[in-house]
């Protein structure tokens, strides 16, 4: 009999068979890069409360510190991390491709913390709050998610978004147990979110799977150019393609382009290490993005290469230079053998 009561305790205490998921989302629209330099303490506390090991020097907190275990992820837990502004697609995650994270390492490291990343000219909180439920809909029932954001509401969403909102918003029941305020701009706010009443299914899937897919990124030489290509999947209609190229360090943009064609060519590209992106434009507002994917453009050595082969070019003229200089002339040889013969 005690054995099973140990095989109860074996299987409860196996990693995943109890594993949760925690949505983090973080509001990127522009007034978000207007209250200061909130990012690193943001991403210190999200970390601290997914470790459960909470500092909050530079935060105010209301609410009940006991939800703060609800949220403290362990082996076989799922993070996902949402960047929410202006939807751009008419599909669901509806903004930007989530990050699937397995550890508050891979968190650190993908969290948003450049100003220049903030810079979308919507905020649409509620379709956000329906997809990090989503993604987070757990056995229990119960969805927890991290919202990051000054918390104005701003959409643009399509008829169909809005009807998936409403239908989201009628079954589910949203508690904020716990609310931080930074004390530098109380407009940033992180809210831990408790949601029951959902599941996978509050969010319809509905419609074409508009998808946009990276077929390639060639570099070629003489003269030296990039060649960017993707396709568009789930339409045959005409699409505009926003092409972005960005430094992931600093945030900053390289290139930004609008094409008609499925690829684009870069002439004399910078070297480094990119990340770029296509966002597709269609008909009725409606939008496909394609993966952030990295691209590594190496440096340009037919410069050197040039330089040293004129450099030893110049060196061969200038060795033939001076042993001509230093042979003597036939008369020289002449006048050199009378003298030894005296």
């Amino acid at each position: 009999m005690y054995w099973r009561f140990g095989l109860l305790f074996l299987l409860i205490s196996l990693p995943g068979l109890n594993a949760k998921d925690v949505s983090v989302l973080v509001d990127v629209s522009g007034t978000m890069a207007t209250y200061g330099s909130w990012q690193h303490d943001a991403k210190d506390l999200i970390t601290g409360i997914l470790s459960g090991n909470v500092r909050a020097p530079n935060w105010e907190r209301k609410g009940d510190d006991g939800a703060l275990a609800e949220f403290h992820t362990e082996g076989g837990d799922r993070i996902h991390l949402i960047r929410f502004g202006s939807v751009l697609s008419s599909v669901f995650p509806f903004f930007a491709p989530p990050d699937d994270l397995s550890s508050i390492e891979q968190l650190n490291e993908a969290f948003p913390v450049n100003a220049e990343l903030f810079h979308q000219a919507r905020t649409n909180k509620p379709l956000a709050i329906c997809v990090g439920a989503r993604l987070a809909a757990a056995k229990d029932g119960i969805g927890r998610l991290i919202v990051i954001s000054d918390f104005l509401v701003d959409s643009d969403v399509t008829a169909e978004q809005q009807n998936a909102i409403n239908e989201f918003e009628s079954k589910a029941r949203v508690e904020t147990p716990l609310i931080f305020a930074w004390n530098r701009n109380p407009r940033v706010q992180v809210k831990l979110l408790r949601i029951t009443g959902t599941s996978d299914s509050a969010v319809p899937l509905t419609g074409p799977a508009l998808t946009v897919r990276i077929t390639g990124a060639k570099l070629l030489d003489r003269p030296r150019r990039l060649v960017l290509s993707w396709a568009l999947a789930g339409t045959d209609e005409e699409a505009t393609y926003s092409v972005t190229i960005r430094d992931p360090k600093s945030g900053r943009t390289i290139l930004s382009r609008t094409v008609l064609n499925a690829s684009l060519l870069v002439p004399n590209p910078p070297s480094g290490k990119f990340v770029w992106q296509v966002v597709a434009n269609l008909r009725g507002n409606r939008t496909a993005s394609s993966a952030m994917t990295s691209l590594e453009i190496p440096s340009d050595n037919s410069f050197w290469a040039i330089a040293a082969v004129l450099l030893l070019l110049l060196c061969s003229i200038a060795a033939w230079w001076y042993s001509k200089r230093r042979k003597p002339s036939p008369e020289a040889d002449r006048k050199e053998a009378r003298g030894w013969t005296g």
